[in-house]
């Protein structure tokens, strides 16, 4: 079982180790796929910027927040630059990508700038095959789905506390911080 916390509360300190679920950066980075208030999520940022801990993401992060700011640009260039405002399914978006490729450029510009921004500011881990294997293992039981279990298996294999809004976490044996309401009623 994790041992949760309440963001507004905890206390950050120079030598701790936090990886940030995808929904924490989007939260940071105020995309509109991140539903709730991200103000704690900021605020936590910038104290654990403030006393110099460590921050940690890994490859399947960056691919899920790319994910995350590439459908959400696409929707601001094609309101401001083409006036529509339909949402797009992923095979709309690919079509979208080849039939306009001036606003596709705008699009990744967001994105890259972005990802720029998250790598700049952690440090990246990566798995290994032991580490998969414990994640395939949890995602086999049912205990979560497999982009969670990676994210699990690396914040145990390196000791980093987790930042997270999902209560699918709550499954592992990790440390978490929130302020996700359905997590805090575990505490």
């Amino acid at each position: 079982m994790a041992a949760i916390n309440d963001i507004s509360i905890y206390r950050f300190e120079k030598g701790e180790r936090f990886f940030y679920d995808t929904n924490v950066w989007a939260a940071i980075n105020g995309l509109a796929a991140f539903t709730p208030d991200g103000a704690p999520y900021s605020a936590a940022h910038k104290r654990i910027l403030t006393v110099g801990a460590s921050i940690y993401t890994d490859q399947t992060v960056l691919q899920e927040f790319a994910n995350l700011q590439e459908r959400e640009a696409v929707a601001v260039v094609r309101k401001t630059r083409l006036g529509q405002t339909n949402k797009l399914s992923p095979k709309e978006v690919k079509a979208f990508r080849i039939s306009n490729p001036m606003e596709w450029d705008e699009v990744t510009e967001i994105v890259t700038d972005a990802l720029r921004q998250i790598i700049r500011q952690s440090k990246l881990l990566s798995s290994s095959a032991k580490l998969l294997g414990g994640a395939l293992t949890f995602y086999r039981n049912g205990q979560s789905g497999f982009n969670d279990a990676v994210i699990a298996q690396l914040c145990l294999t390196h000791s980093c506390t987790l930042l997270t809004h999902d209560a699918e976490f709550a499954a592992f044996d990790v440390k978490i911080i929130t302020a996700h309401p359905p997590l805090l009623i575990l505490i």
